[in-house]
């Protein structure tokens, strides 16, 4: 089942309808003077989500408020629990006559830990 939680495991009421994940990993890449490549990793790679959701009004409030504050929030996809910050929280008019599903929500999940 496919749900989004706070940061107290409340349950934030909608639809997560898409989610697409991107691994960003940092490398320096260097031209020495002698003509050869060094290339470095630095650490280890990032994990973040792109999130369609759609909900009501208060649960969009509730999400722009979660991410103002930094809240750590649990996205869970596809029997997989990602917990991580939000952030680039968009959300755009939907369906303004069906309550549950009147804003569209587009987030990244800023993603540090996989269950």
């Amino acid at each position: 089942m496919n749900a989004f939680f706070d940061k107290n495991g409340n349950s934030f009421t909608g639809i997560v309808a898409e989610c697409s994940d991107e691994v960003e990993d940092f490398v320096v890449r260097e031209k020495m003077l002698d003509g050869t490549f060094a290339v470095q990793k630095v650490g280890d790679p990032s994990t973040s989500l792109d999130v369609v959701f759609y909900c009501s009004r208060d649960t969009r409030r509730s999400i722009e408020l979660a991410s103002a504050n930094g809240d750590l929030v649990v996205l869970s996809w596809r029997s997989v629990n990602y917990s991580g910050y939000l952030d680039k929280v968009k959300h755009e008019k939907h369906w303004p006559h069906v309550e549950n599903r009147q804003e569209k929500i587009k987030f990244s999940l800023l993603v540090e830990a996989i269950a």
